[in-house]
């Protein structure tokens, strides 16, 4: 009976530990006064006060090292993220405040680093198998360029921009574009196909001299890849919530 009663109470705590362990979710790691951080957006804004209306008294870099003096009371949210705001200084002596989702724990590569690490060839690929890979990205410091292809006739885009850099993510903003016309605008009057170089005959090409700059065609918005490293191998994904056990989206492969 006594055995009885002391394996009930034993399979009642496990069942409690069980429950606990799926139900009490682990505390955020929190930043402290006199913490030391690190800037994990470039070109982020020094602020006079805790608000986007505060002015702003300089920039910092990415990876740029301060120590936390203040938190603000009130959290604030911007572009969907909610936290505090920080007052910082640096080695240098200067002060001011910065919303906290550009502010690490963990120390983050400056700009230069970055810039080297991710310099390269890029291919995309639809599959981490890399069965069906199509357009090529060249990442070089801050600028990129960008060529885009169909199976069927060959290239169809070519971008140049700029790349900005943060600890997790690149992002690129189009400057330029040519495009392969009737590639995006197949029913073109007959008298208007020649003047396109035959491109409405869709003959294939790999050649970027055959494209041509028509602004009708617009620019597309920026772009954001996340970056991972798996297996020693760079790579650059559109999903943030991407792992290298997970590559299940369309990815770019160094």
């Amino acid at each position: 009976m006594a055995l009885q009663k002391i394996s009930k109470n034993t399979t009642i705590l496990f069942l409690l530990v069980l429950m606990s362990s799926l139900f009490c979710k682990k505390e955020p790691v929190t930043i402290k006064v006199g913490d030391t951080v690190y800037l994990s957006g470039d070109k982020v804004r020094l602020r006079s006060g805790p608000t986007t209306k505060s002015t702003a008294v300089r920039e910092f870099r990415l990876g740029d090292e301060m120590k936390i003096t203040e938190i603000s009371a009130d959290t604030d949210t911007i572009g969907g993220v909610t936290t505090h705001w920080y007052k910082i200084e640096t080695r240098k002596k200067n002060s001011g405040w910065i919303f906290g989702k550009f502010i690490s724990l963990e120390n983050v590569d400056s700009v230069e680093k970055l810039q080297k690490k991710m310099k390269g060839i890029y291919y995309f690929c639809t599959s981490a198998e890399k069965t069906s890979c199509t357009h090529i990205l060249e990442v070089n410091g801050n600028k990129y360029e960008q060529k885009l292809f169909d199976s069927n006739i060959g290239i169809t885009d070519y971008y140049t921009g700029t790349v900005s850099y943060s600890s997790k993510h690149i992002r690129l903003s189009p400057k330029t574009r040519i495009a392969r016309y009737a590639f995006y605008k197949n029913e073109l009057p007959y008298e208007q196909q020649y003047d396109y170089n035959g491109y409405a005959y869709h003959s294939y090409s790999d050649d970027i001299s055959n494209l041509s700059e028509f602004t009708d065609l617009g620019m597309p918005s920026p772009l954001e890849l996340y970056m991972l490293s798996c297996n020693e191998q760079t790579v650059l994904t559109s999903y943030e919530k991407d792992t290298c056990e997970t590559l299940n989206h369309s990815i770019y492969y160094k």
